[in-house]
């Protein structure tokens, strides 16, 4: 019977062959292969399981915190209104013991609540979150294999029926030979007719054979796709079956968890039931009536009461005050001795600290290093340990060093830590703005570029994103705070490292005194001379401080990095020029740097354009422009629309010699569509008659020949500037023959001497040397740039002070965020504003990329630039600006800092410049070979991209439509100029 009953008993063995079998049926791959929307559907259903169990656990958080924080209040309630009495009777023990119990039961309630989080509704969160993304991700790998299948097998079906057709086509023709071969026999038909029905009975077999081959190349396609479902679509559904199973056991696991926390909770506020009852026990009306009686008896006999009273006479007392006064010293001493509130204070040794830090920072490295999400665990101890002040701040420092994190979930790890370091920082004992300022200029360096589900992006997302949400970055006093620690901070670091000079030249000093000296008194008295004018010379540094220059470019700096991350944590423009405008006039920074910081701020901030009512206006503005200049003659009103669709000069000069005042007024229209709309192999002759037209060159009356003669035989009268003159040049078109040195310091000398007010400004060299490349003539060149200057007021732009310029680095920043915003924000989280590449541009109009011509013939691209800009002036820069960014976009969101500046550098460079024609520049083997060999020796400076994707992009635009469909235009540019002007004279830049 023993034997039958251990032979009937289930083994480990059976076990692990039903748990196979139960496997089996449960199989995705085996029983759910061809429902993959109902695994959706179910992986749906679980998430809202999921769900479920986070609002319950959720609200029964809620619900426990509720009863926790009112049951905490009724007490503080009661120990106020029932504890005040000093008197020790059973009663007031009674209610102690219980308010001491109360305390400890709500101390296990906190800490039971604290444990609920971190036991139940975190991981609760983050399996969801888990599971609603590895599902999503097996189901779309899924979804895609079908997809493929289902359309190779379509393709193959077509394939199939094309064969068949073709077959039957094959059958029928084969049949018709026969037919018409008895015919051709029988002499019916002619041998040619016979021929021509082979020919289309061989096309036929011949289409056959194709249809063939290609559904079997269908069918061998879909039987691979078939054979790889081994490898993609059952591993898929295999990972979609383990998730559910997850899926499950979670839910079984955390209601499971729940049950006992909840058991755990009822047993804890069972085991205080007998310490209450133990407590009411004690309580006796006779002992502490007893109690009260023995207190408060009445210490004097009622005859004493009641006797009568005597007059006394006064007596003065004796003084012991001495005495007292000791006594109460000594008495104070003594209870500040037992009260030391810094008796009991557990401070970490340094040791501790470090490893403190050594330890956050590890986990840190490992997380960012294997791309793995931080365990609550982790969490816990990291933001344990940085609650210490000195791990804060070295964890601060550490996060300098991290870059790219690669995934998003780094990232929001990344975020929450530092998120709660920001935390710590202002609390009143950690209030440390290093802490802020090593957080503030880490956050726009540290990245990743990948989107939260986890799909990669161009676009870099910062960890600035993601602790923009902190209520701190909201309080202006903060702020100011911040700005005024980090400018004494430089300022201190100035002086320290003065001092450290002054130091290590009165130690070198001594040491080449410290030699052998007969007279050893003197020596003695020489080194205690040079230790005393040390110590004047330290003291003095202490005393006044940094320079006032120095001061003055320590505020700048520190001002000009605070203003980006004022903007990158959305603080609002006003408060931001608030607490800009107070450190300037704190500071007393003068009014050319405050002028270009809140330049900066506004340009950073402001987004927008026209709105459609302005756009109406301008529009109608524009008409009567144009009637006004007509003299208000529909007649001229119709040939000016007609000659927007002439492209023959002949056609439109014909215009012009209809009558005296139709080439008065239509001149310059019909002169403008000849050089920008009629394009079509402009000869020199033309495009320098325009130049001159556009440029006014025939009124200007200036011998230039006797000009230059003079300043030849009397070169004192530009001493103040020739020698930067002969520097310039000498740094200009090194390796461009056309312009000879001499040529081009003959230019601009005579316009130095010509135009006192000026003389001389860097960026001319470069102008008066492409005008000198066009003409080939002195004067010619002279005359162009001195008609430029005079025709668009380049005075400003050429002013020592660069006032000019200051505008149009503001504009060119407005334009980026109107009609660039993801780049603007790019711009802003690198630091990076237009001055820093664009002022070559609107200094020098391009002129500079030449610099290193070596052919005679200009680029078309130069040219057409040109026969627009001596039309439209600086507009032309900011088309060609707006254009160039948004082409190169997509290339510039991934760069870093000096990646940007390198790349857009080279832009111009490579459109404008010609080394040798611009269709070989561009040709496609010429840009494999560009990007294969070693840039050592290129004329450009060293891209983060090669060269060969510039030009690939260039070679496929066309410069000339894209600048003339440029969004940018004059009234634009004016209302942005006319906004910077109205800051100015409100005292904005003051």
């Amino acid at each position: 019977m023993e034997e039958e009953k251990v032979s009937t008993a289930p083994t480990a063995r059976d076990d692990e062959e039903n748990e196979e079998f139960m496997r089996k049926q449960i199989d995705f791959p085996l029983n759910m292969w061809g429902s993959l929307e109902s695994i959706r559907e179910n992986t749906k259903k679980g998430a809202n399981i999921l769900e479920g169990v986070i609002n319950f656990t959720k609200t029964f958080h809620k619900a426990y915190d509720t009863y926790q924080s009112t049951i905490e209040k009724a007490l503080e309630i009661f120990e106020k209104e029932m504890l005040k009495f000093s008197t020790l009777d059973t009663t007031m023990i009674c209610m102690s013991s219980f308010c001491a119990e109360m305390k400890n039961m709500l101390s296990d309630m906190k800490n039971k609540l604290d444990e609920f989080d971190d036991l139940l509704y975190h991981p609760s969160q983050l399996f969801v979150k888990h599971y609603q993304g590895q599902s999503k991700k097996y189901y779309d790998i899924s979804k895609k294999y079908l997809q493929e299948v289902e359309a190779a097998r379509q393709q193959a079906n077509k394939a199939k029926d094309r064969y068949f057709k073709h077959s039957d086509a094959k059958v029928d023709s084969e049949q018709e030979i026969e037919k018409r071969l008895q015919e051709h026999e029988d002499g019916i038909i002619t041998f040619e007719q016979m021929q021509e029905i082979s020919n289309k009975a061989l096309n036929v077999k011949y289409k056959t054979e194709v249809s063939f081959q290609e559904y079997k190349q269908e069918v061998e396609y879909l039987n691979n796709l078939l054979q790889d479902a081994e490898t993609e679509y059952n591993p898929a559904l295999t990972a979609l079956q383990k998730q559910e199973e997850r899926r499950i056991d979670f839910v079984k696991y955390m209601m499971e968890k729940f049950l006992n926390y909840y058991s755990q909770c009822g047993t804890m506020l069972l085991t205080k039931e007998d310490k209450f009852n133990d407590s009411v026990k004690m309580i006796n009306h006779h002992t502490d009536l007893q109690i009260f009686v023995d207190e408060n008896r009445t210490k004097e006999s009622r005859e004493i009461f009641f006797s009568k009273v005597e007059v006394n006479i006064y007596e003065p007392k004796r003084n012991s005050n001495i005495s007292n006064e000791n006594g109460a010293q000594s008495s104070t001493d003594a209870s500040s001795a037992d009260n030391d509130p810094f008796g009991d204070l557990n401070v970490p040794s340094q040791r501790e600290i470090e490893k403190n830090v050594l330890f956050v920072k590890d986990k840190i490295k490992n997380m960012i290093r294997n791309q793995s999400e931080l365990t609550m665990e982790d969490k816990a101890d990291i933001l344990n340990l940085i609650h210490l002040k000195e791990v804060n701040f070295k964890i601060s420092e550490e996060l300098k060093t991290i870059s790219d994190v690669k995934e998003y979930h780094v990232l929001k790890d990344l975020s929450d830590i530092v998120n709660y370091m920001i935390t710590e920082s202002i609390n009143d004992k950690h209030n440390d703005f290093k802490i802020i300022n090593n957080i503030l200029m880490c956050s726009s360096s540290i990245f990743c570029r990948r989107q939260p589900d986890g799909t990669p992006q161009a676009k870099k997302a910062y960890l600035t994103d993601l602790i923009r949400p902190h209520a701190i970055w909201g309080e202006t006093n903060r702020w100011k705070t911040w700005i005024y620690c980090i400018v004494e901070e430089k300022k201190n670091e100035n002086i320290n490292k003065k001092k450290k000079q002054v130091s290590e030249k009165y130690k070198k000093l001594i040491k080449e005194s410290e030699v052998d000296d007969p007279n050893a008194s003197m020596m003695s008295k020489w080194l205690s001379r040079l230790h005393h004018e040390k110590r004047r010379e330290i003291e003095k540094l202490e005393e006044d401080g940094c320079d006032h220059r120095t001061y003055l470019n320590i505020i700048f700096n520190v001002l000009s990095t605070y203003l980006r991350h004022l903007s990158q944590f959305n603080v609002p423009l006003d408060v931001s020029k608030q607490i800009i405008l107070y450190f300037c006039e704190r500071y007393d920074l003068d009014k050319d740097r405050t002028q270009l910081i809140l330049s900066e701020l506004e340009s950073t901030y402001s987004t927008e354009g026209f709105t459609e009512i302005e756009i109406a206006k301008i529009r109608l503005r524009k008409r009567e422009i144009l009637m006004e200049t007509l003299e208000n003659d529909s007649g001229l009103a119709v040939l000016y629309h007609v000659s927007n669709y002439l492209d023959s000069d002949k056609d439109l000069l014909h215009i012009l010699s209809l009558n005296k005042s139709t080439n008065q007024l239509l001149k310059p229209i019909i002169y403008r569509r000849c050089l920008l709309n009629v394009r079509h192999n402009i000869s020199p002759a033309k495009r320098s008659f325009l130049w001159n037209y556009f440029l006014k060159l025939s009124e200007i009356k200036c011998e230039y020949i006797a000009l230059r003669d003079r300043i030849n035989e009397n070169p004192e009268i530009i001493e103040k500037v020739e020698e930067v003159i002969t520097l310039d040049v000498q740094r200009s078109f090194n390796n461009t023959e056309m312009i000879s040195r001499e040529n081009l310091s003959n230019i601009l000398k005579t316009y130095a001497f010509y135009n006192p007010e000026i003389e001389y400004c860097q960026g001319m060299n470069f102008l008066a040397g492409f005008f000198y490349f066009y003409y080939k003539d002195e004067e010619k060149a002279f005359k162009a740039m001195l008609g430029l200057i005079n025709k668009f007021d380049l005075t400003e732009l050429f002013n020592t002070t660069l006032p000019r310029l200051k505008l149009y680095f503001y504009v060119l920043d407005r334009l980026i965020s109107m009609y660039l915003p993801e780049l603007h924000e790019h711009f802003k989280n690198e630091y990076i504003t237009s001055s820093l590449f664009s002022s070559a541009w609107f200094i020098t109009c391009f002129c500079n990329t030449i610099s290193h011509q070596n052919t005679s013939n200009l680029n078309n691209n130069i040219l057409f630039f040109w026969d627009n800009f001596v039309i439209d002036g600086y507009v032309v820069i900011f088309k060609v600006a707006i254009v160039l960014l948004g082409l190169f976009e997509d290339k510039l969101l991934p760069l870093s800092f000096e990646e940007i500046l390198n790349y857009i550098i080279d832009i111009p460079k490579i459109l404008f410049s010609k080394n040798e024609t611009i269709e070989e520049m561009l040709e496609p083997e010429n840009i494999q070979d560009e990007e294969d060999k070693d840039d050592e020796g290129s004329i450009f400076e060293q891209s983060p991209l090669k060269k060969g994707h510039i030009k690939g992009i260039l070679k496929e635009i066309d410069f000339a439509s894209l600048l003339k469909d440029s969004p940018v235009s004059e009234e634009l540019i004016q209302k942005i100029e006319l906004e910077y002007k109205e800051n100015e004279n409100k005292g904005n830049f003051n």
